[in-house]
């Protein structure tokens, strides 16, 4: 199969919500002279621009914390428990590309 079908075929079978990214590739680049790996290339490049826009867009959050003697285990029970739920949500942005 050629570089041209293999491009075009990706270009096909993706979502709809990139659709004037994929507008965008036909008609900057030569499909006939472009590689696959310049394809993916490019669509990741584009996902992590639009997924980190996206992020910014957000309102942030923003906790008060105040402590009461004997409460130092519960708050680093409840730090801990923030960290990993961050971690878990940064993994699954990051895997999504």
């Amino acid at each position: 199969m050629t570089n041209e079908k293999q491009v075009r075929k990706v270009l096909r079978s993706l979502l709809k919500r990139i659709e004037s990214k994929v507008r965008a590739i036909e008609e900057v680049h030569d499909l006939t002279d472009m590689r696959l790996d310049d394809l993916i290339g490019n669509l990741i490049t584009y996902e992590m621009k639009f997924d980190s826009t996206k992020l910014i867009k957000k309102k942030g959050i923003a906790f008060n914390v105040s402590c009461k003697e004997g409460d130092e285990d519960d708050l680093k029970d409840t730090m801990n428990l923030l960290a990993k739920n961050f971690n878990k949500t940064m993994k699954r942005l990051l895997c999504r590309r």
